[in-house]
């Protein structure tokens, strides 16, 4: 089993997410953030006692982005393969499938096209 990540601590500088201005005051603005553009508006200039804007100095440390709270890098891969040669590579990974992934067995031969489809209804059984 493949230990943790020795490296430094995860530190969140912004926990909450960032709120559309006047979202909450119209039914029709959904939450997501959209940077507000108007001449008076008071979040883009800073008002004291408004919202903060997303900046850059929000952002988390580079070596740590990848990186989740159990200290595992995580991986995307598509095939088994992907991960097979990963894993030698770096060792403390976390993987995880694009979709659900069953290995074929290693004694099962693979079947022509004709011969692994189902039966119909119309033909007879032998």
């Amino acid at each position: 089993m493949p230990a943790p990540l020795a490296c430094k601590k995860i530190i969140k500088k912004r926990t909450k997410r960032f709120v559309r201005f006047e979202s909450e005051d119209f039914g029709k603005l959904r939450a997501s953030w959209r940077r507000p553009r108007g001449i008076d508006n008071r979040v883009r200039r800073r008002f004291r006692g408004q919202r903060s804007m997303p900046k850059c100095g929000f952002g988390s440390d580079k070596v740590l982005q990848s990186i989740n709270l159990l200290m595992f890098r995580k991986l995307n891969s598509s095939c088994l393969q992907d991960s097979k040669n990963s894993l030698s590579d770096a060792p403390p990974i976390s993987k995880s499938y694009s979709w659900i992934i069953e290995p074929m067995p290693e004694n099962s031969a693979i079947t022509s096209p004709q011969e692994s489809k189902p039966p119909s209804s119309k033909e007879p059984l032998n």
